[in-house]
């Protein structure tokens, strides 16, 4: 018995198959989660956490007692001067830290700073203009400054605030000079330097989060003495606390 031959229908078949396989639609497969590193959020990107660096341009107030107490012999000066340093004055600061240490929240930096105060002793007449005739103004400064090894600590309040505390000790100047209408400032001859220091404390908000720039305000309680200032002010000192205020910008890195 002969039986029909099957290669036909086994083609038929087979060219059903691929051609109902190539109509189908590939099906889509999805990419495999990529697991999230330790540590990080959903707002990792846009949230900018406090770095290794820290730096802050501080412009602010001063108040001095002491320099206000300081009593000039006026004919040690020329022109003539004989009044007294307002007790208010006016500071600019630089600091740069880096972070040493951080644990639960809390970092330590160490750094440095370079400041300086002003305080003003008012416009007075210090004599005529020869060709002009007119009056010419002068206006003493009692200018100091310091530069000091600093630390601070840094306590994270949410996402973008912080608090601070800081403190340095370094070397603190002061320099008496004379600004004349015309001439600009001169020195006086005298001036002195001593050891100092300070503490603080401060709170820094971020508002550029992705550059890291935050705004800052910051207390300062100075300390120093100032034995000898020199023969304008003999047998005087001007010596700390010396108070100051200042906002500032900060930059996290």
């Amino acid at each position: 018995m002969k039986f029909p031959s099957t290669r036909i229908p086994v083609a038929a078949g087979l060219m059903i198959l691929l051609c109902g396989a190539s109509s189908a639609p590939a099906p889509t497969l999805a990419a495999p989660p990529i697991p999230a590193s330790a540590g990080s959020t959903p707002e990792a990107g846009a949230a900018h956490a406090p770095d290794r660096f820290f730096y802050m341009f501080m412009v602010g107030s001063t108040r001095w007692p002491a320099v206000h107490e300081l009593v000039p012999a006026p004919a040690a000066f020329s022109p003539r001067f004989g009044g007294r340093f307002q007790p208010w004055g006016w500071t600019i600061e630089l600091a740069w830290q880096r972070r040493v240490r951080e644990a639960r929240g809390t970092g330590v930096f160490v750094g440095g700073d370079f400041g300086s105060f002003a305080h003003g002793s008012g416009w007075r007449n210090v004599g005529v203009d020869a060709f002009t005739g007119r009056p010419v103004r002068g206006e003493m400064f009692a200018t100091a400054g310091h530069l000091t090894l600093s630390g601070r600590m840094v306590w994270r309040e949410g996402k973008a605030l912080t608090l601070h505390c800081a403190s340095g000790a370094g070397l603190y100047l002061v320099r008496i000079k004379d600004n004349i209408e015309g001439t600009g400032m001169t020195e006086t001859g005298n001036h002195a330097a001593s050891p100092g220091g300070y503490v603080g404390a401060g709170l820094d908000r971020l508002v550029w989060r992705r550059a890291g720039i935050g705004l800052h305000i910051e207390g300062r309680v100075h300390v120093f003495e100032f034995d000898d200032l020199g023969p304008g002010f003999p047998g005087q000192r001007a010596s700390g606390p010396l108070y100051q205020l200042a906002g500032a910008l900060s930059f996290w890195s």
